[in-house]
This record gives C-alpha cells, structure tokens and sequence, in this order.
C-alpha cells in the first residue's frame, strides 16, 4: 500500500497485476485486490467500477450481493439486522468473541471499504452493505472493522432511518469497541461517529479535535479512507460551527495541497465547493452568491458530478450554493434551488451540512410562504420545521437558534409586530449563547 499512500499509480498498477498473477491463492489475492479498488478510488475512477472489483471477490468469498438493489432487499436486510440486535446489551457487544473465519474477516473488509468509498458518491448498497457487516460481526464475532460497522449501522438509524436514540447508542459501541483494535484500523470509525452522530447530541465543536487527531493517526498508518474523510469532516465542521473563517480557509488551502499531492480526487471534489464557499463569504469572489471563483466553476462542477453520477458531492455543492442564495438573492432565486434538494436530502446520512440545509429549506419555504400565501410553501415549511424540532427534542442543540428563528418566522404570519420581534431576539440571543461555546474549541 505504500505506493498508493504517496498516489504512485503506475507503479502501484505494476505491482497489482504482477503479484495477482503469481498469487497461489484467493488469501494471498484479497490484500492486493483491495490496494486495486482504492487505487480506483484514490484517482477518481467511475464507483461502478470499484463495486465490480469488490463484487467479484466478495462472490469468490461466498457472500452474494446484489448488483442491483431493491428498496425491498435493503428493507428485509435491516429486519434481519435489527432482529439479530434485539436482545444484546452494550456489554455483550463490546465484548462479543474475536471472529476467527478468515474468509469472513476478509469479506468484512472489502465491505467495508466498498461503503466507504461510496460514501462521497452515494450508492444504493450503502444501506445493504453497512446491514451486512454488522449481522457477520454478530454471527462470526469480533475484528477490525466489528467499530465501524456499528458506527455505520448508527449513522443510518440517525439518518434515513429517523431512530436517533438508538442511532447514538450504536455510535457510543462503536467507539468504546475501538478499544479492542490496533491503532491502524481507528479513524474510519471515527470519521462516522463524529460525522454522523454526536452532532446530534453534543455541541458541534466537540468533533473537531477528534476528526483531525484522526486524519493525522489515518495518514501516519495508511488508513486513507478514514483520514481523508476525517479531514473533509474536520473542516465541514469547523465551517457550520460558525467559528471564524480566514484560520479554516488557510487549512483549507493546507490540506487542498496535501490531498492533491496524495492523489485523493474524491476528497478533493468534497473540499472545492466548501472552499469556494468560504471564499465567498470572506469576500474573495466576483458574485458572492455563486460558487465560482478561484477554486472551482460552479456549472462545469456540478456538470461534471452529474456525468460521474456523484450525486453526494454534487449535492452538496448545491447546499453551499442554496445558502449563498439565501443570504445573497432575492427569495424566489432560493426557493427554486430548494425544490431540486429536498428528495436528496431525505436519503441522505445526517452530517452538519445536512442539518443545516433542512434548516434553511424551512427558512426558505417560510419567507415563500409569507410571500405568496401558497399552500405549497406551508406544507414544505410544516415538515422542515417538525423535523428539526424532533431534532432539537432529540438534544440537537446545535440548530436550537435555527428552529427559533423558524418559529420567528412563523409567528410573523399572524402574531403582532412586538410578539414577532420578541420571537426574533429570542433567536438572537439563542445563537449568541452557542456561538459562546463553539468558540472555546
């Protein structure tokens, strides 16, 4: 893997189809195999092509997964999951017994390296394969990857699966199981808890220190997935945090260098538009309002996702661009752009950029209301709002302001001029408290 740690593709092509074509066996095959799809993956080749590389071995190993994924074979994969879970405690899962098939340890890591380089792009196995690796981690016991499938596992109940409860509890596991692994195999696990997860319950800026101690501890050891994952997060994080920006965009600029010279396109793809959104709202752009600029144009990027069919990072550069709008525009502007969002979004893993684009599709369908009187705009403005106050009743205290802010909205359809102005300063004065949190980091 060293070749493909300092982005050497020849050579690493080289080494792959000469050791595949000596190997004596599938055991001796699965390491290099694996090196292949992150080679696919570090330089930005099509997923299809990577989850074909992973299908084959996975096929040779006896695990059969479907090239094309139901709504019906994700849903009866988490019965089954969620069946398996029903009666084991916190205690009897960090404690479960060391998987000793090998064959099974090695169907577990192509798993879940095929989940996590589909995680920029965004898949239809997502949900089959994180259902898959935690029923092998239940029947065939602990390993390396037991942590991440259950952070993965609770990523999606905080998510697409709206059970936070049990979403956290499955990311508090997954950390505590970290305990039993080397250090090499931690910063995938990681980079989900502190994605997906404790946002939900604890202050945003909590995860910073974590997510870059992973993306340094992923670098040092070779777990490029992870780090370059934690490093995208970490900077994610910082950015909605709402800390002060010109210190993040020379980081920005830092790691932008160093993903570039490690050759990690997709990582790089995730970072341009949070830069040029930074840039824009430190005043370093001709519009504001658009994402184009020093780094990135922002029609040929999101053309060029929609051609690699990347639907995760083409997304969320049209969340950044949405709240440049919102800021920027005038609200019809905006309210176009959101319509296009909202059915992504309802897929999606909950990390901050997510969080914050629901707040602002309530915002947005508010001020339409208010403006057109259109049942439409209620009924979007409705469930945005019900949804982030069963976040903010759940302890995401993060958007706290944000759903005041909404209710402020709210009460200027009907409620007097001094009634809706209390409403706002409560908002203020809400935001004002968490800034004075977030910024002891």
């Amino acid at each position: 893997g060293i070749e493909l740690s300092i982005g050497n593709e020849d050579a690493c092509n080289d080494l792959i189809n000469e050791v595949l074509k000596n190997a004596k066996s599938l055991e001796d095959k699965i390491p290099v195999y694996l090196i292949k799809m992150k080679l696919l993956v570090s330089i930005g080749k099509p997923l299809i092509d990577t989850m074909d590389v992973g299908f084959d071995v996975l096929s040779m190993l006896g695990e059969k997964i479907p090239r094309k994924v139901s709504l019906y074979d994700s849903s009866k994969a988490f019965l089954k999951t969620k069946f398996m879970l029903r009666n084991l405690s916190d205690a009897v899962l960090i404690a479960i017994p060391v998987m000793t098939n090998k064959r099974k340890i090695a169907a577990v890591e192509i798993i879940s390296f095929l989940f996590g380089s589909s995680n920029f792009r965004g898949s239809r196995h997502q949900p089959l394969l994180v259902f898959r690796l935690v029923q092998l981690s239940i029947k065939y016991g602990f390993c390396s990857i037991s942590p991440v499938a259950l952070a993965m596992y609770g990523a999606f109940l905080c998510g697409p699966l709206n059970d936070m409860k049990n979403g956290i509890r499955f990311g508090k596991i997954a950390l505590s199981m970290l305990e039993r692994v080397e250090k090499t195999d931690k910063s995938l696990a990681i980079y989900m808890v502190h994605t997906f997860i404790n946002h939900m319950t604890e202050p945003i800026y909590k995860s910073l220190d974590p997510l870059l101690n992973s993306y340094e501890s992923g670098m040092q050891t070779g777990e490029i997935i992870g780090a370059v994952g934690s490093i995208v997060s970490y900077c994610e994080t910082y950015v909605m945090a709402g800390l002060p920006l010109a210190p993040i965009e020379k980081d920005i600029r830092l790691y932008h260098q160093l993903l570039v010279e490690y050759e990690q396109k997709q990582a790089l793809d995730m970072l341009l538009p949070m830069w040029q959104f930074v840039l824009n709202l430190l005043g370093k752009s001709e519009d504001p309002s658009k994402l184009t600029g020093e780094v990135m144009d922002q029609a040929k990027f999101i053309e060029t996702q929609k051609r690699n069919k990347n639907s995760v990072i083409g997304g969320r550069a049209r969340i950044y661009h949405l709240e440049l709008t919102y800021l920027l525009c005038p609200i019809d502007y905006s309210a176009n752009l959101l319509v296009r969002l909202v059915a992504f979004i309802k897929t999606s893993l909950l990390c901050p950029c997510y969080i914050r684009f629901r707040c602002l599709h309530g915002l947005i369908a508010l001020a339409m209301a208010r403006k057109t009187r259109n049942k439409k705009w209620f009924k979007l403005a409705k469930g945005a709002t019900k949804q982030v106050k069963r976040w903010v009743e759940g302890k995401t205290g993060n958007i706290l302001h944000l759903l005041l802010l909404m209710n402020a909205e709210y009460d200027s359809l009907s409620k007097s001029n001094e009634d809706v102005k209390r409403s706002f300063d409560l908002a203020i004065s809400a935001g004002e408290g968490q800034q004075d949190g977030r910024h002891r980091v």
